[in-house]
């Protein structure tokens, strides 16, 4: 939800920004927010609603002075807004939630989404939770598990630090 949040205001501070209506940049914020959650297609698909709702509300206008360049803007919102997510928001959001390091989170999710593709990406971040738990719980006798699992202690794992 806070990954939606934040794609939500980003998103609808650059359509205001590239001159859509703040109403009209607020609900593409929505539901581009909502369906970003949705690994590889949900930004295209977001992407695709709003030039629609874009394009459908500037149909009187010039095509090629108005519509052209306004399509333009709003992918570059998107691309940049998707970025942002990419590099910063996820890593960030996905290791405070775990307690695992940002680049950790990335890797994670990079070498799941190469193993096994969209549900490896969705899976990932828990299964690596899951393993360091266990790891923590039958090796921590080994030097490299203690240096893993050094952020889940029985207070952060049960959320009573939190």
């Amino acid at each position: 939800m806070i990954q939606s949040f934040c794609i939500l205001i980003l998103i609808t501070l650059g359509m205001t920004i590239v001159g859509i209506d703040f109403k009209q940049a607020l609900v593409m914020g929505v539901i581009i927010g909502i369906l970003n959650v949705i690994p590889y297609v949900g930004p295209w698909i977001g992407l695709f609603i709003a030039l629609i709702m874009g394009i459908a509300s500037h149909i009187n206008m010039d095509f090629n002075e108005v519509v052209v360049p306004l399509i333009t803007y709003i992918i570059m919102v998107e691309i940049i807004t998707n970025l942002i997510d990419n590099v910063v928001l996820q890593p960030v959001i996905f290791s405070n939630s775990v307690k695992a390091h940002p680049l950790e989170i990335f890797i994670v999710v990079l070498a799941s989404g190469f193993a096994a593709g969209i549900p490896g990406m969705i899976l990932g971040i828990p299964t690596y939770t899951v393993l360091r738990v266990f790891a923590r719980e039958f090796f921590y006798n080994f030097k490299a598990i203690q240096k893993i699992t050094s952020g889940l202690s029985p207070e952060n794992i049960s959320g009573k630090n939190n």
